[in-house]
């Protein structure tokens, strides 16, 4: 019987309940005006881009959608593994 890896099941789970809470509370912030709710749902989207297949063609077709903004993806996204290295989540 092969032995399941523990530790990635828990980062898969908290990377996509992460991912997921970050875009629901972007929707809520579209919403409000206080928030801005775009930053959040960029924010899930970085996160899911590695789980969720519909999450990484949405991220690519942004990137090319928006060729300018390619060296702010591209920061957005190496400050998040940054931080998911951190916090030992990568």
């Amino acid at each position: 019987m092969p032995k399941k890896n523990h530790r990635a099941t828990h980062v898969k789970a908290i990377r996509l309940t992460l991912g997921y809470g970050f875009l629901l509370f972007g929707m809520v912030g579209g919403f409000i005006p206080i928030l801005q709710g775009w930053i959040f749902v960029a924010i899930g989207l970085i996160l899911l881009k590695d789980h969720a297949r519909w999450a990484r063609r949405l991220s690519i077709w942004l990137r090319r959608r928006y060729p300018k903004a390619r060296p702010t993806f591209k920061a957005a996204y190496k400050k998040i593994d940054e931080w998911l290295n951190l916090a030992g989540l990568s």
